[in-house]
């Protein structure tokens, strides 16, 4: 019965809006401030009969902004963890990447000493060989 009558509420509101909009100035907006009014205690009344039927209170607006703010917050702690990880793990990258950066370094400068002994090698065994065809 009571949700019979929430929805005959629910019709007149409806139609209440509709004739609200011919209004104008003054009447319009004391016409929309009334209306509001009439909208939010229906909205309290709903709410008594849902604990009424249900044994408890049902959400409100604010509780489900609390609520979707915590899940942001949470959301929010995992994005900063995940780019925590990801910058520890660059770091890591960047101290192997120049680990293995002075590595090349090191076998270049063996590469170069050992082409300049490479040499110094054969041209004395080109001067070696042209000692002895003379």
């Amino acid at each position: 019965q009571s949700e019979t009558q929430l929805g005959e509420v629910d019709q007149l509101i409806s139609s209440l809006q509709i004739e609200i909009r011919s209004l104008s100035g003054n009447e319009k907006s004391t016409a929309k401030t009334r209306l509001d009014k009439i909208k939010r205690t229906a909205a309290e009344i709903r709410r008594a009969i849902l604990t009424a039927q249900n044994g408890r209170q049902p959400s409100t607006a604010q509780d489900d902004a609390k609520n979707f703010g915590q899940e942001m917050k949470q959301k929010h702690e995992a994005s900063m963890d995940v780019l925590r990880q990801t910058r520890q793990q660059l770091a890591e990258t960047e101290a192997s990447a120049a680990g293995t950066l002075e590595e090349v370094s090191r076998q270049g400068e063996t590469a170069k000493s050992i082409q300049t002994n490479l040499n110094s090698l054969e041209s004395s065994l080109q001067r070696s060989d042209k000692t002895l065809d003379a």
